[in-house]
């Protein structure tokens, strides 16, 4: 069992209907590779599963505490079956660019099953008829909660899932055969771990408060009436409007031989600082 630290935590107590904390990696595969050339959805999942002790991110679920009172804890699944985070969909006619994006766009709209570890994986096929990718395509969108990995966990919890050559080369080492699994604690030892570091750390005493704010300050602004707020004179854009649980998705394909060309022209820049550039 592992408590989750207040930076990981916030991306849970900050999500709402309309503002999902989960993130999503969109990958395209080319089949040619594979033996016959062809990678059926079953293959994906025996790959996945062969990798499933690479990260503690796929076997592991929260556990929250009531009313929020101390930082949620991760514990093995006990009931975990992968088959609840494999989904699998084809593009329809006329299968271009724009189906892709809306299929994507919807997948990542969805919240994710808060009582299930939190990632999934969506294989969409029919790819092959979008203009640059080869016979055959497919994609798997890989949606994980922020609270479960950050940058440098990411990198792992992907290169764990893919292979260097068509030969299976795991791109990393992997990790050895996992232990047994722990069982998770009881509701009571829960409850006195939150006391004891509520109570030995007044800051998180703190914030355990604020967190309850944001209603009570909506039930004073109610409570005051509709002319209680001031008018903004901020102008109104695309980026400073309400956030809307509908979320849009779109990308741009640029070789990576155009993108050191462009970082040859700044001395000290990154690929890295390219992409956000451009984004």
């Amino acid at each position: 069992m592992q408590q989750l630290s207040a930076q990981d935590a916030q991306f849970l107590y900050l999500e709402t209907g309309n503002n999902l904390t989960h993130v999503m990696g969109v990958n395209i595969f080319d089949p040619s590779t594979a033996p016959k050339g062809k990678v059926r959805f079953k293959d994906i999942i025996a790959h996945v599963e062969s990798r499933l002790d690479c990260s503690p991110v796929f076997r592991r679920r929260l556990l929250r505490q009531p009313f929020d009172f101390d930082h949620p804890y991760w514990v093995e699944d006990e009931f975990f079956d992968i088959e609840h985070h494999m989904f699998h969909g084809r593009l329809p006619d006329p299968g271009d660019w724009r189906q892709f994006c809306i299929h994507l766009s919807r997948h990542f709209s969805r919240p994710m099953d808060m009582n299930r570890p939190l990632w999934d994986m969506y294989v969409i096929e029919g790819l092959g008829r979008i203009k640059g990718l080869p016979k055959g395509a497919y994609a798997i969108a890989t949606r994980v909660h922020h609270a479960a990995i950050d940058g440098a966990s990411a990198m792992h919890f992907f290169s764990a899932l893919t292979d260097k050559n068509a030969k299976g080369t795991p791109a990393i080492d992997l990790a050895p055969a996992r232990s047994a699994p722990a069982t998770a604690p009881s509701a009571l030892t829960v409850l006195n771990r939150a006391l004891a570091s509520n109570l030995q750390s007044p800051v998180k005493m703190a914030s355990t408060l604020l967190r309850f704010s944001p209603a009570i300050w909506s039930a004073v602004r109610h409570s005051m009436g509709p002319g209680a707020e001031r008018s903004s004179k901020v102008p109104q854009t695309r980026f400073n409007r309400p956030v809307s649980p509908h979320k849009v998705f779109d990308a741009a394909i640029f070789s990576l031989a155009d993108l050191k060309q462009i970082k040859a022209k700044v001395e000290g820049a990154t690929i890295n600082d390219v992409v956000l550039a451009i984004s």
